[in-house]
């Protein structure tokens, strides 16, 4: 007689034990990874405001908090201020939220989402600035040894002045990017910028920025080596001394022109002169052209 229960498959505990044992292992080794990252960002962060503090560049939050297991490095600043006391005056700037988000396998590339409103004050006076916004982003590929692009977009921007009622600027929408140009970092760096805005006004300019306006502006910025933070004049005078300036003006007075914005009916035209070198040429003898005695006058 045949003993059918000797016939039947031994069970092997193990093979349904092992997949999960190693699916528990990975997971363990994943979570020691996501940590540890979490905190080298944090350290990083500590270190650069440590640096900047010492350039006189203040950043602090309110609370600071660090997420995104598993996948991603999240670091939540509520309540965001700089100070920028090697400015003349001192400037200081207010943001409610900053949102920063890098995933573990791409750390190159931070995303940003900014939470209005941004102001600008004296340190410990009212604002005499204030950016609104609907949607704030921002993105930043690279590292600050070797930048590559970055790039910033915002929805129904708004500027306005010490008074709510005084605008300065808006525009449905806002976006600005800038790329290093391949192989000219950092000996002969090259930007590539580029702005476009939709349904634009900036009422202090002028009557030709009152009614909204697209615009579309590209530009090449050379010889800007340091791309390290700094307070918004001392970018500014950088930008005017690489001529970004005059491109930019240059490219809005042709849209101007090509949408027929410009008044011509009232025009200067003005000039200048310069002394000759040192040894140019002196301007040869002018002959008269006034009325002489003829050689034949009587």
């Amino acid at each position: 007689m045949t003993d059918y229960a000797d016939l039947s498959p031994s069970r092997r505990p193990w093979l349904i034990a092992t997949p999960l044992v190693l699916v528990l292992v990975l997971a363990a080794v994943w979570s020691g990874v996501w940590y540890y990252a979490a905190r080298e960002a944090e350290a990083r962060i500590n270190d650069w405001q440590a640096q900047q503090a010492k350039a006189g560049h203040i950043f602090s939050c309110a609370s600071q908090t660090v997420g995104g297991f598993p996948f991603r490095i999240e670091v939540r600043c509520a309540d965001a201020a700089v100070e920028l006391t090697d400015t003349q005056p001192p400037v200081a700037l207010r943001l409610k939220e900053i949102l920063v988000v890098s995933q573990v396998w791409d750390p190159k590339l931070l995303i940003a989402e900014f939470t209005g409103p941004l102001t600008a004050s004296d340190p410990g006076q009212p604002p005499y600035l204030t950016a609104t916004w609907t949607l704030a982003q921002a993105s930043v590929r690279g590292t600050p040894a070797a930048p590559e692009r970055a790039s910033i977009a915002a929805d129904d921007l708004k500027l306005t002045g010490a008074a709510p009622s005084n605008s300065l600027f808006g525009a449905k929408h806002a976006e600005f990017h800038a790329r290093i140009q391949f192989g000219s970092w950092p000996h002969n760096p090259a930007v590539d910028l580029a702005v476009k805005l939709n349904a634009a006004t900036a009422q202090g300019l002028g009557p030709y920025t009152r009614d909204p306006l697209d615009a579309d502006i590209l530009a090449v910025l050379h010889g800007m080596k340091d791309l390290a933070p700094k307070p918004l004049p001392v970018w500014l005078r950088d930008w005017q001394a690489a001529g970004i300036w005059a491109g930019l003006h240059r490219t809005l007075l042709d849209r101007l022109g090509d949408a027929g914005k410009i008044d011509w009916s009232r025009a200067s035209v003005d000039g200048g002169s310069a002394a000759a070198k040192r040894g140019a040429r002196s301007p040869g003898r002018t002959r008269s052209t006034g009325a002489s005695r003829g050689r034949n006058a009587i």
